[in-house]
């Protein structure tokens, strides 16, 4: 097995599986993009979550820092937490994976977002609770504004997950593998000053992971009924040395 391999497997099954290994049978659902098609094995990821990319650049974990954002980012007020929730936990930051092929965001390449969506108590659910889809988005303060636009929204995903009820597993978690361009903001970033000296500077950038039910234009801030949102300072590579426009 390769060295990437070892690295992929242990990224998704040591790292996440066994935070759920208490429930009695959790039932994993593997749901992907088809952006993500032409970029891993989807023949090893769909059949135990492996995330190997297709060519011979290994995935590395992105550089973060675990949040909450802090003002002025908005707050969202979710009225009931203990359904539908991102990671193992809804206390702990702990449901999504920033893969790359840096461990910083470079302009221009594709950038993979892995989402581990749990539902518990799922053999007390029944199919009729998800008329609604669930609803998956990442905003990312591309501009580090410290405010969060339509626009810089990566991922806008809708699960459907009627057809895995009823179940008689504990728990269903559900991983769901995306992936996007990162956008060349360089010029965008903080003020138009030049930057130093000519070279490689790594900025942060604040992300928003939200997971809402049926709300296609939900918003990064507000309130909503039922899910969870996380927040995670990545860092981004910008080649220093340049002055807007150029």
């Amino acid at each position: 097995m390769t060295e990437k391999r070892w690295r992929a497997i242990a990224l998704v099954s040591l790292l996440w599986l066994p935070a759920f290994s208490d429930a009695q049978a959790a039932e994993n659902v593997y749901l992907y993009d088809p952006s993500v098609a032409s970029l891993v094995d989807l023949t090893l990821y769909l059949s135990d979550g492996t995330v190997e990319p297709l060519d011979e650049e290994p995935l590395l974990i992105q550089d973060l820092q675990e949040g909450p954002a802090p003002p002025p980012f908005p707050a969202i007020n979710i009225a009931e937490r203990s359904f539908e929730q991102i990671g193992a936990s809804n206390a702990l930051i702990d449901g999504v994976v920033f893969l790359n092929h840096n461990k910083h965001y470079v302009a221009n390449r594709r950038a993979l977002v892995l989402w581990v969506i749990q539902i518990p108590n799922a053999s007390a659910r029944l199919a009729s609770e998800f008329d609604q889809d669930l609803t998956l988005s990442l905003f990312v303060d591309w501009n580090q504004d410290e405010s969060w636009k339509e626009n810089e929204r990566t991922t806008r995903a809708t699960l459907d997950l009627q057809p895995y009820l009823p179940t008689a597993s504990d728990n269903i978690v559900v991983y769901y593998l995306t992936s996007f361009r990162v956008p060349d903001v360089t010029n965008l970033m903080e003020s138009n000053k030049k930057f130093g000296n000519a070279g490689k500077d790594v900025r942060h950038m604040w992300a928003r992971a939200v997971l809402s039910y049926d709300d296609f234009d939900m918003s990064a801030g507000g309130a909503q009924l039922f899910g969870e949102y996380e927040d995670y300072l990545l860092s981004y590579l910008v080649h220093t040395g340049q002055t807007p426009g150029q």
